[in-house]
């Protein structure tokens, strides 16, 4: 498994979860959220979470009626954000957010998910996923 594949599971499992879970504006965010991770390495997960994060106190401070969708979205964008930190946290990289342990729990499911135990070579991790000292 790659890391965009492993990435894209994630994402497809979190917009899973999310039908159910959310109708509305909560769920418009919160699929904006998990598209908007696609394809992005580590650096530009880190940019997303930090502008997810503006828009979101934004939102609050203006009291926005729309305050739902951007929350969802930021919420969303952390836990891809969580659950790829726990991989670089294995792999011994800085992570993007302090892994929790539920994202260390969802990411051995998702590598165990094809019977292997191992986690990505070095060389794939740097390619697929995190750019040389990708973390903040």
């Amino acid at each position: 498994m790659t890391g965009y594949e492993f990435l894209n599971r994630v994402i497809g499992r979190g917009i899973e979860a999310a039908k159910r879970d959310y109708k509305g504006d909560k769920l418009k965010g919160a699929i904006r959220g998990f598209e908007e991770c696609r394809g992005k390495d580590s650096v530009a997960l880190a940019a997303l979470l930090k502008q997810a994060n503006e828009d979101t106190r934004k939102a609050h401070r203006e009291r926005r009626a729309d305050f739902w969708y951007w929350r969802c979205r930021e919420a969303e964008v952390e836990w891809v954000c969580n659950v790829l930190s726990a991989v670089m946290h294995v792999n011994g990289r800085k992570t993007i957010v302090n892994p929790t342990a539920r994202a260390l729990m969802l990411a051995h499911e998702i590598m165990n998910s094809e019977g292997k135990m191992e986690v990505w070579d070095e060389e794939e991790i740097d390619v697929a996923v995190v750019a040389a000292d990708g973390g903040m």
